[in-house]
């Protein structure tokens, strides 16, 4: 099963949507072996961390999510912002 298709997707995405990232963070970080294989969620997560200014995390899940899907536009899109935000512009 997805992500997008699993009992947590629209859970995540009220949560997202409410700002509850700490909330969304919890229930991810419970259920990512579940998702290992799957871009969305670790697009998801990395989005996430980000919000809660946890960058390391948040560029390690982007990275992950691309080398599932390199072609996915909105974690190279969230990597790309996120570099920019940190002024990192050397990076990927």
């Amino acid at each position: 099963m997805t992500f997008e298709k699993s009992i947590y997707y629209q859970e995540i995405i009220n949560l997202i949507n409410l700002s509850e990232f700490k909330k969304a963070k919890i229930i991810l970080e419970d259920n990512k072996n579940q998702f290992a294989d799957d871009y969305l969620f670790f697009t998801t997560l990395g989005y996430i961390h980000d919000h809660l200014h946890e960058y390391q995390d948040s560029e390690l899940n982007y990275i992950k999510a691309l080398n599932l899907n390199n072609h996915f536009y909105d974690a190279k899109f969230n990597l790309a912002v996120l570099y920019y935000k940190l002024k990192n512009y050397l990076r990927w």
